[in-house]
């Protein structure tokens, strides 16, 4: 099947990429920078001639349609994913546009499937309760979550009016290669956890934590799947960052230390770098959207349980431990220099 995907330069893009090639299936990737592109395939082993690059633009609606022609599925795995403010405009307008540009190609190319990539993220604020294929989306903790739930919305119209669309839900994804040159969000968490040693966190937060390798099996296995219409979660393993510290220690053998502290300071912490970057335009790597992720869980100790035996049942999922996947995250990190010998601790002798 020839498959067209996007967000390939990117961590689950690119591992989408090298999925779909392994399976056999005839790639072409859409891609706005192609430099970045030849990097990630690069960096999974992927040779050049087994893949086909085609330029497109989240903005360009005539290229998004363009990249579709000739091809029999869509995976869509690009969005503008940022937590400052400053970005704030861009992901409203652009993540639920390109969205609808793309399912409404695929309709006119009469694709055989899309799967729309969402995120967990789309059921923020939780409220605790479980969650499932027809849970409805909340209304967001900020722009890149409201964003999300906007496209989301479209989405799920594309699957009433039977088209047929798959949707995705991962965590929050871990494992190796990030092709990002400065790491995507969870892999720099992880990257600032041993580089810092010391730091404050929402010690009852829970995470979903998942590994790339799973999310892109699910990814790449709903473009050909019996269901055209389905609705995977790929959460993960829920853990509280308590969890989350002393596996890394475990891992590293690093006496890392990291301190709870109380909500409405964490709070306040995202208020006060929301308002100094929208008044300096210096990005600081906290705001408010990023501290009610922590606290927001904090509060109602994360939510319910996530059905996600459908992926199981279809795909295996999960087939990697949050436990080995963290291992090879941090291999990883220490392997491309993200991280110091000293840092990575005794992974560095493995």
């Amino acid at each position: 099947m020839k498959v067209a995907i996007t967000g390939a330069s990117g961590f689950l893009g690119s591992h989408c990429v090298a999925k779909a090639v392994n399976k056999g299936h005839s790639v072409r990737i859409l891609v706005r920078n192609t430099d970045k592109a030849h990097n990630a395939l690069k960096m999974h082993g992927i040779k050049k001639d087994l893949v086909e690059i085609i330029y497109a633009d989240l903005e360009d609606e005539d290229s998004l349609d363009r990249g579709l022609d000739g091809v029999d599925a869509l995976l869509h795995t690009a969005a503008i994913f940022s937590l400052s403010p400053l970005d704030a405009k861009s992901m409203l307008n652009i993540n639920p546009s390109s969205t609808k540009a793309l399912l409404s190609a695929a309709v006119k190319h009469e694709l055989k499937q899309t799967v729309y990539v969402s995120t967990m993220g789309v059921f923020a604020p939780i409220s605790g309760g479980d969650i499932n294929e027809n849970t409805e989306t909340s209304t967001g903790l900020g722009p890149y979550t409201k964003s999300k739930i906007n496209s989301e919305k479209i989405a799920r119209q594309f699957q009433k009016d039977g088209i047929p669309v798959n949707i995705v839900y991962p965590g929050g994804i871990f494992g190796p290669i990030d092709p990002n040159p400065n790491l995507s969000d969870s892999m720099g968490m992880l990257t600032e956890m041993l580089k810092r040693n010391l730091g404050l966190t929402a010690s009852a937060a829970k995470l979903a934590m998942v590994d790339v390798r799973d999310v892109a099996e699910v990814c790449v296995g709903a473009l050909d799947a019996e269901s055209k219409n389905a609705r995977y979660h790929a959460w993960g393993e829920l853990v509280t960052m308590d969890e989350v510290i002393e596996l890394v220690k475990k891992i590293t053998g690093r006496n890392i230390r990291f301190y709870s502290t109380p909500l409405f300071l964490l709070d306040a912490l995202g208020l006060f770098g929301e308002i100094f970057t929208l008044s300096t335009r210096i990005r600081l790597p906290f705001a408010k959207e990023s501290m009610r992720m922590f606290t927001q869980n904090a509060r109602v100790n994360g939510p319910g349980n996530i059905d996600q035996s459908l992926a199981n049942r279809e795909f295996g999922f999960q087939s990697i431990s949050l436990e080995e996947s963290l291992t090879d995250a941090l291999k990883w990190l220490h392997q491309a220099g993200h991280l110091s010998s000293k840092q990575s601790g005794k992974l560095a002798n493995i």
